[in-house]
């Protein structure tokens, strides 16, 4: 599911430039950052606006459900 999405992410990472920050984490090498956010399953995603999450989802998605989770957060 992690490289099923690497391309969905790249995609929206060039679609929403200027407009949110894509990051991947490889939470075999860093294990704080996942703990604080309660990560247990991979992949997950969070939708972080102004340091605070405001969506999560797990596992493998298609682009348009990710669209539709970072419309509903983006400011118009």
């Amino acid at each position: 599911p992690c490289k099923a999405m690497t391309p969905i992410m790249d995609e929206l990472s060039k679609d929403y430039a200027g407009k949110l920050t894509v990051v991947k984490m490889n939470v075999d090498e860093n294990t704080e950052v996942p703990g604080k956010y309660g990560v247990m399953s991979i992949p997950t995603f969070l939708i972080v606006n102004k340091g605070e999450v405001v969506d999560t989802f797990v596992g493998s998605k298609p682009k348009e459900d990710v669209v539709a989770k970072l419309a509903a957060v983006l400011p118009k």
